[in-house]
């Protein structure tokens, strides 16, 4: 009977300490979750409290009962329960009915509400002598209409400004905004392509203005007075030397240099000549 009562013991005492530390971790969760504010619950600590993790603090009705014994021998442990049981009182869960709601169905009854509402908005208008007021989207035609009159009214005077638009409704105001966002972007486009031709015209004629001015007394750098042209070139034409640089101006005239005659040289050499033959 002892040796069979021994690893009896054994397995009551092994239970009891994972019961305890279960219920140490119950109890750190319960704290957690009666605190405000607190961030993490220990739900993973056990799987004792990992299992109690929607009825904690989930969306459920959750009743404790707390077994005592009101024994003096079992007062220690009666009162380690009743301080757990009043802990657990503290934490409130709000249960809620859980709802599976149909995407379709509810597509159909936010457009009812949205059409009773649109009526609401019509009686209201006519009780408040509001006529003429209409709440569906702007039409392709009553968009253009509203951009000549923004247009009008960018180019009127001050004194005409109140003539042109009468702001009606909200609808009207949220149009009017739209089309001034597109207005206003379809200037900064053509303003962009302004200064892109812009640019490129200058370069363009600033590369004619080096082609043709950069050399003075030099006209037709074309490319009808290059070589094998119908004008008249300067210089006698060689093959396979050099290349033409265009036509020379009527006005322009030969550079000085240093060199004499081709006749004082050639007098020069002869009157050397005869000194040595002297």
């Amino acid at each position: 009977g002892g040796a069979g009562g021994a690893p009896m013991d054994e397995t009551m005492k092994k239970e009891s300490i994972y019961i305890n530390q279960s219920l140490t971790y119950l109890e750190q969760c319960v704290i957690a979750l009666s605190r405000k504010g607190s961030s993490h619950v220990p739900y993973r600590q056990t799987k004792l409290t990992n299992v109690l993790k929607d009825s904690l603090g989930g969306n459920c009705n959750t009743l404790m009962f707390a077994c005592i014994w009101g024994e003096s021998a079992h007062l220690e442990e009666t009162t380690s329960t009743l301080r757990l049981a009043s802990r657990m009182m503290r934490v409130q869960n709000e249960s809620l009915a859980i709802e599976i709601t149909d995407p379709v169905k509810m597509v159909k009854r936010q457009e009812l509400q949205i059409k009773e509402l649109k009526q609401e908005l019509l009686m209201h208008d006519a009780l408040a002598d509001r006529t003429g007021i209409v709440y569906d989207p702007y039409t392709p035609e009553q968009r253009l209409d509203l951009r000549k009159k923004l247009d009008s009214f960018l180019e009127c005077s001050e004194d005409k400004e109140s003539d042109i638009l009468d702001f009606s409704s909200v609808r009207q105001m949220r149009e009017m905004c739209k089309q001034f966002k597109e207005l206003i972007k379809e200037m900064k486009d053509s303003t962009e392509r302004l200064v892109t031709a812009a640019s490129t015209h200058n370069m363009m004629g600033l590369s004619g203005v080096m082609g043709r001015d950069s050399f003075p007394g030099v006209s037709g750098m074309g490319a009808d007075n290059t070589r094998g042209g119908d004008s008249e070139m300067v210089g006698e034409e060689e093959m396979n030397q050099g290349f033409a640089v265009g036509l020379a101006d009527h006005h322009s005239r030969p550079m000085t240099t240093n060199e004499k005659p081709r006749g004082q040289d050639d007098q020069s050499m002869m009157t050397g000549g005869g000194g040595q033959s002297g």
